[in-house]
């Protein structure tokens, strides 16, 4: 927008040196549009409101995804442990000869496979749920924000548009233009 600004004004001066009043009417037409949209305009007052809220709204985003990385954290762990215990019973199964220690040993492994593994199976549970609670309210926060940003947009290239179709029908009124089409027909003739 600052360049568009900068573009319209500088129109502005080089009409001045030009026998063409209409070009200075309508570039000081564009120019006060420009200058109403950039005083007014609503997009930079969402985007300051946005900015402003971001850390009530993002930061405990931040800590959500802290809580899922520490709950997959607990899950991988308690996945080790099961895994090192399910191998332990594996080669205890696998000996044929044992004795009545190895025989509780064995069965004493196998109680810890199994109490880790519903630990396993809730830490699982606990992961998969904040991760999907930590996308929802992600995805909320975000398409919240794209809809606010969207109508704002919308609004203001439509501010634009129309200030750019008042200056183009400026410039199609001015008597110059409409010679200057004669004159062009009849070259073309």
């Amino acid at each position: 927008m600052k360049s568009l600004d900068a573009v319209t004004a500088s129109l502005e001066k080089l009409a001045k040196y030009t026998p063409q009043p209409h070009v200075v009417n309508g570039s000081a037409a564009l120019h006060s549009g420009v200058k109403e949209i950039l005083a007014g305009t609503a997009l930079e007052e969402l985007l300051d409101e946005l900015a402003y809220s971001a850390k009530e709204r993002y930061v405990p985003m931040g800590k959500e995804r802290k809580e899922v990385r520490e709950a997959c954290k607990r899950r991988d762990k308690a996945l080790g442990t099961y895994t090192s215990l399910r191998d332990q019973c594996n080669k205890l199964e696998k000996k044929k000869d044992v004795g009545e220690k190895e025989k509780e040993q064995y069965t004493t492994q196998c109680l810890a496979r199994d109490a880790q593994a519903v630990e396993y199976r809730r830490y699982d549970t606990e992961c998969s749920e904040r991760y999907k609670e930590f996308l929802q309210s992600a995805g909320g926060v975000v398409l919240e924000d794209s809809r606010e940003l969207t109508a704002v947009l919308h609004n203001f290239y439509s501010s634009l548009s129309y200030q750019f179709r008042k200056y183009e029908e400026l410039l199609g009124e001015s008597p110059c233009s409409r010679t200057e089409g004669l004159s062009q027909s009849n070259v073309s003739a």
